[in-house]
């Protein structure tokens, strides 16, 4: 029996989002109206009742793209 989405997802009370750099930044940086609408959807969600866990592997690539710089250590 396939049970409709919205109906799966009204019953969940804890959210995963993960989010990655490609849509965090842009060609000169952060990717603001992206940001905008993810901040908006989780505060929805949060408005809701549910928690939810951001994950986000475009720190790093928004920060290097500011600064134009990429240092590692070994």
């Amino acid at each position: 029996m396939k049970r409709d989405r919205k109906l799966i997802f009204s019953e969940v009370r804890r959210v995963i989002v993960k989010v990655g750099s490609n849509v965090l930044t842009e060609d000169h940086g952060l990717n603001l109206k992206a940001i905008r609408s993810i901040a908006r959807q989780i505060c929805k969600m949060h408005d809701d009742g549910r928690e939810v866990i951001l994950v986000s592997s475009g720190a790093m690539a928004s920060g290097v793209k500011k600064n134009r710089t990429c240092q590692t250590t070994a």
